[in-house]
């Protein structure tokens, strides 16, 4: 799991390569010290405790990848992120599986609609072989 850590670091590092100042055998001691790379400002607070957990030097005190699905889920649900619980299947080639998120707690996919200027002129529905460039917004009620 502290694997998991250094990816979630790269993610919000923008890729950055961790220890990128420190001679590869450096790394290893730094590590084997517990010292974990500045976890970037950009994560905020919430994802800078999972980190700090995910980085702990004995691993029986890290999150497990349980524990660690646990935390994000329920962050994510009280906080109304988008759930992922109803995946549809959509735009199906044969012999190829996709998964596209689809109308489904109150979301909608939706595009930009520009007009010839290139200045935005509205939003519409996604059509389903547009499979980049969706924009979820609140379904209006």
């Amino acid at each position: 799991m502290w694997s998991m850590g250094i990816l979630v670091w790269e993610i919000f590092s923008n890729a950055a390569r961790p220890y990128s100042h420190v001679a590869n055998d450096g790394v290893t001691a730094l590590v084997q010290a517990g010292k974990y790379p500045d976890i970037p400002k950009l994560a905020g607070e919430f994802m800078t405790k999972i980190m700090k957990q995910l980085f702990k030097l004995n691993p029986s005190e890290r999150l497990n990848a349980q524990m660690f699905y646990n935390e994000i889920h329920t962050h994510c649900k009280d906080n109304k992120y988008l759930s992922l619980e109803k995946l549809t299947t959509i735009n199906k080639i044969e012999g190829v599986h996709r998964d596209r998120l689809e109308h489904w707690d109150g979301y909608v996919p939706h595009v930009v609609v520009y007009d010839k200027n290139g200045k935005e002129k509205d939003w519409e529905d996604a059509p389903a072989e547009m499979l980049a460039n969706v924009f979820w917004r609140e379904k209006a009620t």
